[in-house]
């Protein structure tokens, strides 16, 4: 399976750069968004899978190479997930961070997809904590919870896929 977390900084509505700035920065980018791209195709032509990770919002996801991933032989549906679900919190305030984020690929996730539980509230992904380091690059993180339901979400699909029973081994 091919994961890309491709870094949406440049592709973010809220960012600030000078647009003639942020469409150089991008074009740098292309060439690794297009090779992605390229090798999601090979995966899906040999049978094989992938996965791709972006905030809601983000224009990558409209992008030519990673939009091409949605038109994928083996793909499913677009699948939207909040990471306030899997315990994001801003390490200051303690509030939730949602942080809607779509999965695009040939996997049908289960256990990595959950809707928000009814936060009252969330911290704002706008700004930087403390520390200086902004939310977002903060937010970009995955938690535990998130990892290892994707990571069971991954192993239960190649499980099906090749009708195998996989032996787990332990350094126990």
């Amino acid at each position: 399976v091919l994961i890309g977390e491709p870094d949406c900084g440049l592709w973010s509505r809220a960012s600030r750069l000078d647009p003639a700035i942020k469409d150089k920065m991008r074009q740098r980018q292309e060439a690794g968004l297009a090779s992605f791209s390229s090798k999601c195709v090979e995966q899906d032509e040999r049978g094989d899978d992938c996965l791709v990770e972006q905030p809601v919002g983000s224009q990558l996801l409209v992008h030519g190479s990673i939009g091409q991933v949605e038109d994928l032989h083996q793909a499913q549906v677009d699948q939207t997930t909040c990471m306030c679900a899997f315990g994001l919190t801003d390490p200051y305030s303690k509030l939730p961070m949602q942080k809607s984020t779509k999965l695009r690929g040939t996997i049908l996730l289960r256990k990595s997809v959950r809707a928000c539980p009814g936060c009252v509230k969330h911290q704002h992904l706008q700004g930087k904590l403390r520390n200086g380091m902004h939310r977002t690059a903060y937010a970009a993180g995955y938690t535990n919870s998130f990892s290892r339901c994707l990571a069971s979400d991954i192993f239960d699909h190649l499980a099906v896929k090749h009708k195998t029973a996989f032996i787990c081994l332990s350094d126990e």
